[in-house]
């Protein structure tokens, strides 16, 4: 027997036992109401999930193109070095023979009796000039290499363009499902909010809960509360409206059915009490964090960013994606990409794969190192996610992990 029925059943027997009759027929349109309501939960739980996976493919594309930038960046600089170095070092080379009055290839000519004489002269003259023909191919070579490089850089920033744009547009149409869901879900009755969310958390009380390769949950019901609970939390955090968190049925029931889990979802809610502490709006540029910052400050950095909308290549308040929100809490002394950031990290010996002793603070890379965020504690990390969304709570079961920095050696 399905739970709703069960549900239906026992309030029925309750009602008959009452001196205060209900009457059957109510408990017939609330089974009726609740009925068509995960119905049409479900047709946007879905609909939300293939655009939250198609956004979240995006956004690991960005990062993997702006990783590919930064690589290309520092070939180009590295190529730049070496054939400014190189043109130096012909030039000097040849300011130094003409200084010292060395023989020339017309000198050679002009100064021959006959043709073997000249034969002779050349391959002498040749000879001595190998090293400074070898100088001039390398040069040539570098130059080569540099407008290469800088085509490729040049062709990579206009695929990140064109891709950012292609994100724009999904994430227009993903705002509209959104408003919607919220539009839907919160016009429901009290009373049947209450039964589907109920369902909801048995339901991940006996299955955990299943997500596709992006983190998605494959529950379209689920998907769709927890959904309008992000986004109805998030609202209540900009707005520094904290009796709506409190009341929120969805941001409620998301929070339970977290904690059924073990943290075992898609998406987790912070508790409703700790919305006031995490409300405050992003003001002004962040600093980078001295050496003496405390965990503490770096918590309370992250969470006063929340609500901040994901913008691709973004590092400030009015817009971050995953490494620049990381950039706006801890600095950019570790680089600008997740991949540079790994770099950094696998370089000086402070990368771990020890994820049982990760600590609240701590950096970590996560989704084949496309994607980062902060350890905020409870099997939870403060992300960007993904265009269409803004800076959250997100829980790390879902995530790919690949390793992490200790904050306290970002």
């Amino acid at each position: 027997m399905k739970l709703c029925t069960k549900l239906v059943t026992i309030a029925a027997t309750v009602a008959l036992a009452s001196t205060a009759l209900a009457p059957a027929a109510a408990f017939a349109d609330q089974a009726a109401d609740v009925a068509a309501a995960r119905a049409r939960l479900q047709e946007v739980g879905s609909a939300l999930s293939e655009s939250q996976t198609a956004l979240s493919q995006t956004g690991d594309s960005l990062e993997n193109i702006k990783g590919q930038i930064s690589q290309v960046d520092a070939q180009i600089a590295d190529t730049q070095a070496k054939y400014d170095a190189s043109k130096q070092k012909l030039a000097g080379s040849m300011h130094d023979d003409y200084t010292a009055g060395k023989t020339s290839v017309l000198d050679v000519i002009l100064g021959s009796r006959d043709l073997d004489d000249v034969v002779s002269g050349l391959y002498i003259f040749m000879k001595e000039s190998d090293a400074r023909i070898q100088q001039m191919q390398e040069t040539e070579k570098l130059k080569n290499e540099l407008n290469d490089q800088k085509a490729d850089l040049e062709a990579k920033r206009a695929k990140g363009e064109e891709a950012q744009r292609n994100a724009q547009a999904k994430t227009a149409e993903y705002k509209k499902q959104v408003a919607e869901a919220q539009a839907y879900f919160n016009s429901l009755s009290a009373s049947v909010q209450k039964q589907l969310t109920e369902e909801l958390q048995s339901d991940v009380e006996q299955n955990g809960v299943q997500t596709n390769d992006q983190g998605v949950a494959t529950n379209p019901v689920l998907n769709a509360v927890t959904t309008v609970a992000q986004a109805n939390y998030t609202q209540a955090v900009a707005s520094n409206n904290a009796s709506s968190i409190q009341n929120d049925a969805a941001v409620a029931a998301t929070t339970n059915i977290a904690k059924s889990a073990g943290q075992n979802t898609s998406f987790s809610a912070a508790e409703p009490s700790a919305a006031p502490s995490q409300a405050s709006s992003p003001s002004g540029a962040t600093k980078t964090p001295s050496a003496s910052t405390s965990t503490g400050d770096w918590l309370s950095r992250a969470s006063s960013l929340l609500g901040t909308p994901y913008v691709w290549g973004g590092s400030d308040n009015s817009g971050v994606d995953c490494s620049g929100y990381v950039n706006l809490v801890y600095g950019g002394s570790r680089g600008r990409t997740t991949y540079d950031m790994m770099a950094s990290s696998q370089s000086d010996g402070t990368w771990h794969t020890d994820f049982d002793n990760m600590q609240p603070g701590d950096v970590i890379i996560t989704s084949g190192g496309n994607h980062v965020g902060i350890y905020a504690g409870n099997g939870q990390m403060y992300n960007a996610t993904r265009p269409g969304e803004s800076v959250q709570l997100s829980d790390l079961s879902y995530f790919d992990k690949v390793g992490y920095i200790p904050g306290s050696q970002y």
